[in-house]
């Protein structure tokens, strides 16, 4: 197969196939998390995953994102996407839609201001670091 044939194809080149590649790769990244983190008591790190997948969604579709990073109790944070919407940061979170995970604006999941924010690049790199 010629590099324009994969290209033309339909499977490839459909967005639902795009989104599922999106979700596989968001899949794996929770998996190594959950994983690789040797915490001695338990700690719900389902934030990580989900600001990820929150970031990607809405940057593919809408446009700016970042992440904020706040402080929620001595040795743990929390972290939120937010969206450029209007010139203003705005949180985001998930949703059932009753089809499918959906990102939405919303409000800060604690009340807790961010005490600093990255990009979405930055804040992978630092968490496979």
């Amino acid at each position: 197969m010629s590099k324009s044939t994969i290209a033309q194809s339909p499977q490839i080149s459909s967005p639902y196939f795009r989104m599922a590649m999106i979700h596989f790769a968001i899949a794996i990244i929770s998996f190594y998390f959950l994983v690789s983190c040797g915490h001695a008591q338990p700690l719900s790190t389902w934030c990580v995953p989900a600001a990820v997948h929150n970031a990607v969604a809405w940057q593919i579709k809408n446009g700016p994102v970042r992440m904020a990073v706040s402080h929620i109790t001595p040795g743990v944070d929390h972290v939120q996407a937010e969206a450029l919407i209007e010139r203003a940061w705005i949180p985001l979170t998930e949703i059932w839609d009753d089809q499918s995970m959906a990102v939405v604006t919303h409000k800060r999941h604690f009340n807790v201001m961010p005490y600093r924010y990255l990009t979405l690049r930055e804040f992978l790199d630092e968490q496979i670091k």
